[in-house]
């Protein structure tokens, strides 16, 4: 007996079975006339609905029913905890956002109760910071920044004195925070241990020194190793020998 799927009847066939033409074309009819069928239904139902209402109803009806947002305007955002899965405006009187502001957020339950909470500015020109909450048991956690796909801008490096660029020296701050430093520097200093070879400015400083392995060469040749700090202080300073 052949076996077939429980809705259209479409013939299934077996591991083992050869290729059937006529079998294969009779799928396709009874889609097509499965088509037909549906398509002359929803014909019928949108006449009809067009005869009850206007399509200004309908679409006030479809407005209110997929974009609706309610609004929080006192509070805490724990209020969400009270609320179902929706699109709300969060006032900026409303505590425990990331910061004071004008708030869109969506909110998603799941059927254990927990929450994701997914934030964005609103009336910011240009702004496309995200922030993202979990809300497991009734326990709230923190809001944590989404990285953007903005990349971040680039600085030139500020050298120090006897020291210029020899290729392309940039440092930035990618969206989670985390500095970057590019250097291909030369030098009119004699070589030693200590020099600053550029300094960076506040904000991009390590909270306690850092170190990194480079390559130097006295007149283009005779390639050494050297030693990289970057101090809190905030200065670059090289320790070749």
């Amino acid at each position: 007996m052949v076996e077939q799927t429980p809705n259209l009847k479409l013939d299934l066939d077996a591991g083992t079975d050869y290729y059937n033409i006529g079998k294969f074309n009779g799928n396709f009819q009874k889609i097509d006339t499965f088509a037909s069928t549906i398509g002359g239904e929803v014909d019928d139902f949108l006449q009809q609905l067009s005869l009850r209402y206007t399509k200004e109803e309908i679409d006030a009806f479809l407005a209110n029913k997929v974009n609706k947002k309610q609004s929080i305007t006192s509070g805490d955002i724990s209020d969400v905890l009270a609320r179902s899965s929706g699109f709300y405006d969060v006032h900026p009187t409303v505590t425990g956002m990331p910061f004071a502001a004008w708030w869109y957020i969506s909110v998603v339950s799941n059927s254990s109760g927990s929450q994701s909470i997914l934030a964005s500015l609103h009336n910011v020109a240009n702004n496309v910071d995200l922030y993202c909450m979990n809300i497991v048991n009734g326990a709230i956690g923190t809001w944590r920044k989404l990285v953007t796909a903005e990349p971040p801008q680039e600085y030139s490096m500020p050298f120090g004195s006897g020291f210029s660029e020899a290729g392309a020296s940039k440092y930035w701050r990618t969206q989670d925070g985390i500095v970057h430093v590019k250097i291909k520097s030369k030098s009119t200093i004699a070589y030693g241990s200590g020099a600053t070879i550029a300094t960076l400015p506040e904000g991009f400083r390590p909270r306690r020194q850092e170190s990194s392995l480079a390559k130097y060469d006295v007149s283009g040749a005779n390639n050494y190793l050297a030693q990289i700090n970057i101090g809190f202080c905030p200065k670059l300073r090289g320790n070749w020998k």
